[in-house]
């Protein structure tokens, strides 16, 4: 093999596995459940204007998600379909962790559909297991999330970086 070509392959090697590199930063991509903080850097230390929130916490957007915020990252995981929130427990964690739960109620009067709702997590990235009353999701990422249907009402369980 001549050393142009050589050349050529390692070059192509680089370019392939920047673009790899590149491609792990890009928070556009799909629906990943754990979304970086804008402003912050690899090296890690305080971020600019985080520091005067109160972290952890949850948030819910648009009424379909719930985004729990951390100091470094964000953990984001759906909400079911028609989804009312109607308690949200205090929430514990570190710099970079969270645990807590919320309690939510369906706005139809009926009980909530699981295995349409596990669907929809798995459609999101997440690793789905267990049936019938509840189950459990994990993300690769981190994110843990337990949901139990108890009649009319869904308590959902959340983590990240921590045990549930």
């Amino acid at each position: 093999m001549s050393i142009t070509r050589r050349k050529v392959i390692a070059a192509t090697g680089l370019m392939v596995g920047a673009v790899w590199i590149a491609l792990l930063f890009i928070q556009a991509l799909g629906n990943r459940t754990i979304r970086f903080v804008s402003g912050q850097h690899i090296v890690g230390g305080p971020l600019p204007g985080r520091s005067h929130e109160n972290l952890p916490a949850v948030a819910v957007e648009s009424g379909k998600r719930l985004c729990c915020r951390m100091l470094y990252c964000d953990f984001r995981f759906p909400l079911p379909p028609g989804a009312r929130v109607v308690s949200i427990d205090p929430v514990t964690g570190g710099f970079d962790t969270i645990k807590g739960s919320i309690l939510v109620t369906n706005t139809g009067g009926g009980a909530f559909d699981l295995r349409a709702y596990a669907r929809m997590m798995r459609r999101d990235g997440f690793n789905e297991d267990g049936g019938g009353f509840g189950f459990s999701a994990s993300s690769p990422d981190g994110g843990y999330v337990a949901v139990q249907n108890s009649g009319l009402t869904c308590t959902i369980g959340f983590s990240f970086l921590g045990d549930y």
